[in-house]
């Protein structure tokens, strides 16, 4: 009788732990950023009524953000497909292709999004990018200390 109640102990034991595992959400490299975007992987998201999109594709190798402004580094792959982009419906394949042939002459493009009004500028060269946060006045900067090459 009590190997029985041991064997239903660690049965349910075993089940519970189960359960706990497939409820952990897949999403752990998920670091919210502010208003709706998300660092996801090495990519930068929106996750909105829409889902999670994404809106500076990989490879993220650095960012910073405040309550206004996100900037980041990307040295571009392009690894997933086209329809997880953020972009409006009305942006048409040739465009998406001609971004991605601007980013892969880049080699390292550069990007803000405004999190106020949700808008996109990039890719830059670097220059263009220091001049940009010059002018829309962003203080924050991104340390080359964190920058990884995912």
């Amino acid at each position: 009788m009590r190997k029985i109640v041991l064997l239903v102990i660690v049965f349910f034991l075993l089940l519970g732990g189960l359960l706990l595992y497939m409820a952990i959400p897949d999403d752990l490299d998920v670091l919210h950023l502010s208003s709706n975007y998300v660092f996801n992987e090495s990519e930068i998201c929106i996750n909105d009524s829409n889902g999670l999109r994404i809106v500076i594709p990989d490879n993220v190798i650095n960012y910073m953000y405040d309550d206004d402004y996100i900037i980041a580094k990307q040295i571009p792959l392009f690894m997933r497909a086209d329809y997880y982009w953020a972009f409006d419906s009305s942006s048409s394949k040739d465009s998406l292709n001609a971004l991605k042939r601007k980013c892969y002459d880049m080699k390292e493009c550069y990007w803000i999004i405004s999190t106020c009004d949700n808008k996109i500028i990039g890719p830059l060269t670097e220059s263009d990018f220091d001049a940009k946060c010059k002018e829309m006045k962003i203080t924050i900067k991104m340390d080359k200390r964190y920058e990884s090459q995912n």
